[in-house]
């Protein structure tokens, strides 16, 4: 089958969840026998190879200076279309809601993955529209979680059928000695969906009561943001939290191995893949009991607080470091087992036949 995967972003301009996920789905169909390649918007048109997978660029233009609808993931449709339309694949699965009005355009059958919980009302109306001919026009919808294809439901009115993102667990098993007390937060603190007060806010509970317990966040961080979750915390403590900013693929995967625990305490996530891939390395996760993260963290492999109780996160956290051990890593490695590619990628390639059969 020739599938090409869209998106506005690629590799290796843009290194985000969706972005990963894409190139990931592309390297298994490559080696299940597909014939898979990315087109995507970038600065420039291009053509490339990123471990074997083919990768086209086509321009996507900043133009907000004509009016703010005219964002690079608008201006990338049209040449989308045209690159669509000179590759003739047998699907498109589209990771935005914008290539995949591309497709349709192109009069391509596609599937649309729908990869966050996009809570109305929308302050652009053109967006909106876009969104809403993707989603009326698309084969089949994807949301990662229960949780998303409920929202989508409830606040659109669009069924979606449930389709885990997957990873190659394989890749991040880890041979990291563990660091004791580290909890590791993957989501960038300048986000404050991620609710990176929140997680200091308990840590600073956790802190007197485990000696050797710190807390450690990747992603940007501002200088202000620093100084204002530093704040969150009594003098003496402050120096136990710290921040690594942007991390290479391999030097997250290491960041995964030395972890004690991986913390995300967000809400409304539509997935949270970092978990599995905490899970895959072996390490447990903090959640909160807010969107999907319940699909995916059960009591044998982490623990889930009240999104509004910063003291049974305190405990939670408190009561994983003392369980942190090796049948604890066993379990994690085996639960993120079933997010693998070959447990996940099946499900992918079964929705294309049924999009294919119906066009």
């Amino acid at each position: 089958m020739r599938i090409t995967l869209t998106n506005p972003y690629c590799w290796p301009n843009v290194r985000r969840g969706s972005e990963s996920l894409m190139h990931g789905l592309g390297l298994w169909l490559r080696s299940s026998g597909h014939d898979a390649s990315i087109l995507a918007g970038a600065p420039k048109r291009s053509s490339y190879e990123i471990d074997g997978l083919p990768y086209r660029t086509v321009k996507a233009t900043d133009m907000t200076w004509l009016g703010r609808e005219y964002v690079p993931p608008v201006t990338m449709i049209g040449p989308m279309r045209r690159a669509l339309r000179r590759l003739k694949p047998d699907i498109v699965h589209a990771f935005s809601y914008h290539d995949a009005v591309a497709a349709k355009r192109a009069k391509l059958p596609y599937a649309l993955t729908i990869g966050g919980i996009i809570t109305p009302p929308w302050r652009n109306r053109y967006q909106f529209k876009l969104f809403n001919q993707a989603c009326t026009h698309a084969g089949l919808i994807i949301c990662p979680s229960q949780a998303a294809a409920d929202a989508l439901k409830a606040d659109y009115g669009f069924e979606a059928e449930v389709v885990p993102h997957g990873l190659d667990v394989a890749s991040f098993a880890s041979t990291e000695p563990r660091v004791a007390g580290r909890i590791t937060c993957m989501a960038t603190p300048n986000d404050t969906r991620k609710r990176p007060d929140f997680l200091v806010r308990a840590f600073a509970k956790v802190a007197p009561k485990v000696a050797d317990a710190h807390l450690v966040f990747a992603g940007d961080a501002s200088d202000d943001v620093q100084q204002r979750l530093r704040a969150l915390l009594p003098a003496k403590h402050r120096d136990r939290l710290s921040f690594l900013g942007d991390l290479a693929p391999d030097e997250l995967r290491r960041e995964y191995g030395r972890a004690s625990i991986t913390a995300l305490t967000s809400l409304n996530e539509a997935f949270g893949l970092v978990l599995i891939e905490s899970l895959a390395s072996g390490t447990p996760v903090i959640g909160t009991r807010s969107g999907a993260l319940p699909e995916i963290v059960t009591n044998d492999v982490g623990a889930l607080s009240d999104p509004d109780d910063v003291n049974e996160c305190a405990r939670q956290i408190q009561w994983l470091l003392d369980e942190s051990g090796p049948a604890l890593s066993a379990r994690c490695v085996a639960h993120a087992e079933h997010y693998d590619w070959a447990a996940v990628g099946p499900k992918n390639v079964a929705i294309y036949h049924r999009v294919i059969t119906r066009w």
